[in-house]
């Protein structure tokens, strides 16, 4: 038996009135069916093409790194590059180190602000787009992901350098080329559902993860083998790999970089830049969150990429009704049939008045309600076993109140 969490901030929280309990039959405003399908993903992709940097050199981005240091350090800095260092016996003064430590740092960090500038990408970050819907609602297709071009810290390569009495200059290159995120998607038919009931694609991401610290430690020049040959290089402490997605991967600071009208999904476009506004990703702190989305007047539709709360969206004292609806769940699986046993609903909040449904979809077109629970669990399913699944929960909640996730319990086909 396998454990999936799904976080609730994916799904779309909407306001209801309290005597809406007559009306759970699945989403409000459908009539016949249960559920009403949601639109479904138009094929949108996304891909990275290298570029070159204004102000850098075509192949690797080219740059200039200096400092100063006491005289005392003459020799240490001179044996750097010619060569005799265990022959140094005066040790390395602390202006050498701070002043290494800020030239390496600011050049990683006028690197990184010229990407910025550029609206380019460098590092792993997370991506979400969904729809903005005519009358105001919000529909996610999927779930975030995970994007990354590369994963390698740069390397400061030094080209060549010019001593003098108290001070240095080093031409550098960095192992590293940003990226253009591109997108593409086939052309809609004139009567597709997504033309008539969507207005707009709005497309989010995460601020890219730094690559080390921001006052890492950095070391004299060594020699380190780059694609099979020796190159000195200023080395400094990065993070590992692993800790870069982790901290990619768990970000839920979504930002709005980008969003275009739907008619655009009417023609094809395959890998055109993404069509972000000069200078979005300077001011990435300034971009409209995930919550704080615009939307039409008198709209309440929106996510959240932290545990629901009823007062972001529902603003007063007194406990209010909520209809929350997630996604598409494919619990990392799409491609095969998951067997769910129990479901079970985490957060803090009153246990009565609360109803949960249970839906399940082969293709997400059709859905089938599976279970209907007044208990903030479902158990003891049989033969439940669908690529999808999606869960509807009716709640009333006091502002102290929070719903944080949901547990699946499941099991695969033995063949996997």
């Amino acid at each position: 038996m396998k454990v999936y969490r799904y976080s609730l901030a994916d799904s779309a929280v909407n306001p209801i009135s309290e005597n809406s309990d007559t009306g759970f039959e699945g989403i409000p405003g459908t009539s016949d069916e249960a559920y009403r399908a949601p639109l479904a993903d138009p094929g949108i992709q996304f891909s990275f093409s290298s570029e070159s940097l204004p102000g850098y050199g075509p192949r690797r981005p080219a740059s200039t790194l200096e400092l100063s240091f006491p005289s005392d350090d003459q020799p240490r800095v001179q044996a750097w590059f010619a060569g005799g260092l265990d022959r140094v016996t005066i040790p390395e003064s602390d202006t050498l180190r701070k002043n290494r430590r800020r030239a390496v740092m600011d050049c990683l960090s006028k690197y990184y602000q010229t990407i910025r500038n550029a609206d380019l990408f460098a590092s792993p970050f997370r991506l979400l787009w969904r729809f903005r819907m005519r009358d105001g609602a919000f529909q996610s297709p999927g779930s975030p992901f995970l994007m990354l071009d590369s994963t390698e810290t740069p390397k400061i390569i030094i080209t060549s350098f010019r001593l003098a009495d108290k001070w240095i200059s080093t031409e550098v290159e960095l192992t590293h080329l940003p990226s253009r995120l591109n997108i593409s998607w086939p052309a809609l038919p004139p009567d597709s559902s997504i033309l008539k009931q969507a207005e707009a694609i709005e497309i989010y991401a995460t601020r890219q993860v730094d690559f080390h610290e921001a006052e890492a430690e950095c070391y004299s020049p060594r020699s380190i083998s780059i694609d099979g040959k020796s190159q000195r290089c200023w080395p400094y402490d990065s993070y590992p790999q692993a800790s870069l997605l982790t901290a990619a991967d768990t970000d839920s600071d979504f930002r709005l970089i980008c969003e275009f009208p739907i008619e655009r999904l009417a023609s094809a476009v395959d890998n055109i830049p993404l069509p972000i506004a000069a200078g979005t990703l300077r001011l990435f702190d300034a971009l409209p969150k995930l919550s704080d989305s615009p939307r039409k007047p008198g709209s309440t539709g929106g996510d959240s990429h932290s545990p629901v709360p009823p007062q972001g969206n529902l603003p007063g004292k007194e406990p209010r009704r909520i209809e929350l609806i997630t996604p598409p769940i494919c619990m990392r699986h799409p491609e095969f049939p998951k067997q769910v046993r129990d479901l079970y609903l985490r957060g803090i909040f009153r246990h009565d008045n609360l109803k949960i449904e249970l839906y399940g979809s082969h293709h997400r077109e059709k859905w089938r309600l599976l279970c209907r629970s007044s208990r903030p669990w479902i158990r003891g399913l049989f033969r439940c076993s669908y690529r999808w699944y999606r869960v509807r929960i009716l709640i009333s909640l006091s502002p102290s109140d929070s719903l944080e996730a949901l547990v699946f319990h499941y099991s695969l086909p033995q063949t996997l």
